[in-house]
Formats: structure tokens, C-alpha cells, sequence
């Protein structure tokens, strides 16, 4: 039996602790010992189930609000906010990280979107691999490549950025008898990187081919009340929001005029607006729905362009409307976009009309829907246990290597 410690730092929403814990459960079934270090554990009760044998500790994180002149446009931009620009402040979250490995002793640290676990574990004696989509794992080029392709930094910009980021790891990794790293991407260095993706989603097309291994999208399972649609003849479209945006009232208004027929769960509503906003072609969901049963019944998605909520969408066939709040998100929206499977509402150039526009063209443009289903029959998308079992194969396969290079005495 192993060890095997779950680590998720940055980023929102459920999806980390979704695919973390469904990979944990499948461990546990084999035998194997789960530990959760995470960003969020007021969010454990709602992954969790009965039965559920895990222990769960909190991420050591960086809470100092970064000083943001302008959006993160690379992954070392990322890094310098959460604690990479600053030597002393990111030799605190180290000194956690590795107290935590030492109390745990894991056989294997799996990191989704988790950097700091990384530079920490760098000459750990364990077995170390990231999971998740392909955004929080750069492909290794100098310097790092831009995910912000439509508002690229200079190039004066992303080298500094980059100078600053391994000048400061560099410095904690002397701290901690560490040999320094060459070039940034040395930070995502790991026995193997399993992407919860397709190949067409991964948000760095340009990495190399055999950098990681794509496990498919680790599908979210059936939780949820099932989905109870405004009555009459319309289409049915399902949405998925956060109400802390404020992009979203605007659509929800565009929505609640019809013709489509919208079922919507918008996270964090209050019921007064709930109940404001609610028409006879808007029902607003007091609780999360039953994701699989209502993309069936559904003809459409509505959402931020979560990876999760993408994949499980193009898994069923259904055209996406999306409204991208993160670069993360836009990165994939206009993936999405590219391939006709879907329309992005992009709140960066705001245009008069633009919902109503990308709502007219979700009812009329048939191509959207067509490109939709050819992407769900020609993409190798295994279903939710086949990939995480594919995943448990890979981490068992490095297990046993790593234990026989223990044996024979190599680090």
C-alpha cells in the first residue's frame, strides 16, 4: 500500500476537488492510502462521500493581494503572484510544504495546479505528477509561452517576469541545499504529467509531443437534483454561472426573454434574486444540478468555459454559449470557438448587442450543433472511469518504478 498525497493551490470552483477525489476513491479501492493538502476545505463536505477514508489538511497558500498593473500573461506572471516574486514571503510557503511531507512521508505527491508543492518537492525522495487541464502545466520552452495570445506582453516584459520568478525560486532552493534551476519551466519537472484533457483542448498547442500523457477529462459524476425545465416548446438550454460576476445579470436578462427555455444553477444567488429574475422561459435552480441527466435533455450550455463544465458539454454534443471570466476560461472558449462548436461573449471588448448576438446565433446557426457532435464522435473522450483508471494505472506504474529505484538506491 502507498501513500499518495493530493495537492491543489490555486485556482476556484469545484473542479479541482472533482477530479482529485474521484482519483482518490479509485486509489482507496486498490488499497492504497489518500491525503488531501488543498486551497479550499470549506468546499470538502460537498466532494465528499459516506464511506470516504481520507485525510484532509490546508494548502499552506500566499494571501498577500498582488499588485496587478496588468494581467498575468504567461505562467511566470501567474507565479509572481502567488509568492515567486518575493524570496523570504515564498521560503515561508516552502518550509510549510516540506513539514507537511515530512509528517505524511507520501510515496507519490500528485499536483493539480500546485507550483509551490513542486519547488518544494524538488530532491524529495517521492515520486512526484501533476493531473488536470494543460494550463497549469507550461511545456517546457524558455521563455514560457503566452496564453494571453490576443493581448501578448512584450517581449522585455516576459523575460523580466520570467528573470524575477527563477531568481527568487532559485534563491529558496539554495535555502533548502537545492541545486538552482537552469530555466523556469525546470519548475514543472516531474516523473510525468497526466493531462485530464483531449489533445484539441489542451491550452498550449504547441506543446511537444511526449510531454504528457492525456488521460481524457475526468467527467463530473451524477450529483445534483434533476433538472425540472421551464414548460413549453422552446429548446432547453442548461447554464451554469457564478453571481459574483457581474457579466452575468446582463445575460440572465437576455435569457429570461426567450425563446429558449433555460434551466440555470448560478452559484452564490440569493433567493431575492432568484426569484427577480426567474421569467417563464428562465427557472433558476436553488441547488446544483445533475450535470449528465441535464446535458442529455439539454440543447445547449451556458457557462464561464470551465474546463469541466466544456468537456462534459462537448462530451454530450451540445454547443457551448460562454461568457469567460479568467484567461484561463478564454483560452478555452476560443478553442472552442475555433473548432464551431460554440460562441464567446468577450467582456475584455465589450460591443452593443453582443449577448443578444451570441444568444440569436446559439438559436439559429445549426453548424454549432453539428460541429458539437462531430468534435463528441471524433475525440477519444473515455467516459469518468475510464479516465480514472487510466490515471490510477499510470500512478501505479510509477509507484512500482519509483520503488525499484529506491531498491537499487537511486534518487
Amino acid at each position: 500500500m502507498a501513500c499518495v498525497l493530493l495537492a491543489w493551490e490555486l485556482g476556484g470552483g469545484l473542479g479541482h476537488l472533482y477530479s482529485l477525489t474521484r482519483f482518490a476513491r479509485a486509489l482507496r479501492a486498490r488499497g492504497h492510502q489518500t491525503c488531501f493538502v488543498v486551497r479550499d476545505l470549506s468546499r470538502a463536505a460537498e466532494v465528499s462521500r459516506p464511506g470516504d477514508d481520507a485525510l484532509w489538511f490546508q494548502a499552506p497558500l500566499w494571501l498577500p493581494r498582488p499588485q496587478r498593473p496588468l494581467p498575468a500573461a504567461t505562467h511566470a506572471d501567474l507565479l509572481g503572484e502567488t509568492g515567486f516574486f518575493d524570496a523570504p514571503g515564498l521560503m515561508g510557503l516552502v518550509g510549510a510544504w516540506r513539514a507537511l511531507f515530512a509528517a505524511i512521508q507520501p510515496d507519490l505527491l500528485v499536483a493539480d495546479h500546485a507550483p509551490v508543492s513542486l519547488l518544494s518537492a524538488r530532491g524529495a525522495p517521492f515520486a512526484k505528477a501533476t493531473l488536470g487541464p494543460g494550463f497549469f502545466v507550461p511545456p517546457p520552452h524558455h521563455p514560457l509561452p503566452v496564453f494571453r495570445r490576443w493581448d501578448p506582453p512584450g517581449q522585455a516584459r516576459q523575460l523580466r517576469s520570467e528573470a524575477q520568478a527563477l531568481a527568487t525560486a532559485n534563491q529558496v532552493l539554495a535555502s533548502i541545499g537545492q541545486p538552482p534551476m537552469a530555466a523556469l519551466h525546470e519548475l514543472f519537472d516531474v516523473d510525468e504529467h497526466w493531462l485530464a484533457s483531449w489533445p484539441a483542448l489542451d491550452h498550449y498547442p504547441e506543446r511537444p509531443a511526449g510531454n504528457a500523457v492525456y488521460v481524457g477529462p475526468v467527467i463530473e459524476e451524477g450529483s445534483g437534483v434533476a433538472p425540472e425545465w421551464p414548460a413549453g416548446a422552446g429548446p432547453r438550454w442548461l447554464a451554469y454561472l457564478k453571481a459574483d460576476d457581474p457579466a452575468v445579470g446582463p445575460l440572465l436578462a437576455a435569457l429570461a426573454r426567450g425563446p429558449a427555455r433555460t434551466l440555470a444553477y448560478v452559484a452564490g444567488m440569493d433567493e431575492a434574486d432568484r426569484q427577480r429574475l426567474s421569467t417563464p422561459f428562465l427557472t433558476i435552480s436553488r441547488q446544483a444540478l445533475r450535470m449528465g441527466q441535464a446535458l442529455e435533455e439539454a440543447d445547449a450550455m451556458v457557462c464561464h468555459a470551465s474546463f469541466g463544465v466544456v468537456s462534459a458539454s462537448l462530451a454530450a454534443g451540445r454547443p457551448l454559449l460562454m461568457l469567460p471570466s479568467t484567461a484561463e476560461q478564454k483560452v478555452i472558449a476560443l478553442r472552442v470557438a475555433s473548432v464551431g462548436a460554440g460562441v464567446l461573449i468577450d467582456r475584455e471588448h465589450p460591443a452593443v448587442g453582443q449577448i443578444d448576438r451570441a444568444v440569436q446565433q446559439i438559436l439559429e446557426d445549426v453548424g454549432l450543433t453539428d460541429s458539437a457532435r462531430r468534435f463528441a464522435a471524433t475525440q477519444a473522450h473515455p467516459s469518468l472511469q475510464g479516465a480514472v483508471d487510466r490515471t490510477v494505472i499510470r500512478a501505479e506504474a510509477l509507484l512500482a518504478n519509483d520503488a525499484g529505484r529506491r531498491v537499487q538506491g537511486v534518487s
